[in-house]
């Protein structure tokens, strides 16, 4: 290890090529025996190019680029990757995109039944909410709106 690292530093981790880690804390572990005691120092990283979360040792970093150069250092890198993971901290994004899940059949079934219920329901209220106009004002002038959503329910209400 060079110098020691600071938070929001960019480092290297022995052990992961050329992955960028950036430094947003560390511990230090204070280990007491009969015949030994020591202190490790562990620091706590973020992958700036998936977000992931390491623990590393401190003689396994080295820093790459300051904490106050760290969103210039990655825009060098790759400026179109450039993401924000946290408000203070820049990460790249090289290239990395998460396969989106696409529904199943079942799933796709599913959300067609729902949408199909929420528009059935939908023309229901309006219905009954016509029906309590009628009731309330009479009125001849309702009568094509209910034949037009008792239409709309049977089309929306038939078998596909």
């Amino acid at each position: 290890m060079t110098a020691r690292p600071k938070f929001g530093d960019l480092v290297s981790v022995a052990g992961y090529g050329a992955r960028l880690f950036q430094v947003d804390g560390y511990r230090t572990e204070h280990w007491h025996y009969p015949d030994e005691e020591w202190i490790d120092v562990v620091y706590e990283l973020t992958d700036v190019q998936t977000g992931d979360w390491l623990e590393a040792d401190a003689d396994d970093l080295s820093v790459v680029a300051p904490a106050a150069d760290a969103a210039e250092f990655l825009a060098a890198q790759k400026p179109a990757g450039l993401i924000i993971l946290r408000e203070d901290t820049p990460m790249l994004n090289f290239g990395y995109k998460p396969d989106p899940r696409k529904p199943s059949a079942k799933e796709l079934a599913a959300r067609k039944a729902a949408e199909k219920r929420r528009k059935i329901d939908a023309l229901l209220d309006e219905y009954n909410d016509i029906l309590t106009l009628v009731a309330l004002f009479g009125g001849l002038e309702y009568t094509e709106k209910l034949a037009e959503i008792k239409r709309k329910l049977a089309d929306a209400s038939r078998k596909e």
